[in-house]
């Protein structure tokens, strides 16, 4: 179960990092810290997560999300962050068995850059 849930949590970071329609889900968010509570993996920012009401919109919920997951050391892309960056959170989120080689090879090729533009 730990792994799975460590799973969960480099999925939700890695999400941060993916373009529409793959950003985080505010619902599976609130679900995950719930089991990280019933599991004893308590911090302050996964109580509030688990305290926000289904539906909450992910601009209303993404700073708890992003602070719960820093509090369980996952690493979470800013706003803004480079290619290699969000490169590096799908490449920890597949490694970690959370995404599929279907969806990881999808932002592999659409962070690649062009033949001519490649040093």
């Amino acid at each position: 179960m730990e792994g799975y849930r460590q799973a969960e949590l480099a999925l939700l970071g890695a999400r941060f990092a993916f373009p529409d329609p793959h950003r985080p889900d505010v619902d599976r968010a609130i679900d995950l810290a719930c089991r990280l509570l019933a599991a004893n993996r308590e911090t302050p920012a996964t109580v509030e997560v688990a305290c926000l009401r289904y539906g909450t919109p992910l601009r209303d919920a993404e700073p708890l999300l992003r602070q719960m997951l820093r509090e369980h050391g996952i690493a979470v892309v800013e706003p803004g962050a480079s290619e290699e960056g969000r490169f590096r959170a799908a490449l920890r989120a597949f490694g970690a068995g959370a995404i599929g080689l279907d969806e990881f090879s999808a932002i592999f090729y659409r962070m690649l850059l062009p033949w001519d533009e490649q040093n």
